[in-house]
């Protein structure tokens, strides 16, 4: 099994007018970090 860390960037357009993530983008992330731990642990 592999320990892979990854960050994601939250942009402005991804928050509410309080600053805060708004859970409809947590799927993109999901899958931006899914390809960045494939790419790191070498499977594509």
């Amino acid at each position: 099994m592999y320990l892979v860390k990854n960050e994601v960037n939250v942009l402005f357009g991804e928050c509410d007018p309080m600053g805060i993530a708004h859970h409809s983008h947590y799927f993109h992330w999901f899958e931006l970090v899914r390809f960045q731990m494939l790419y790191k642990t070498g499977i594509i």
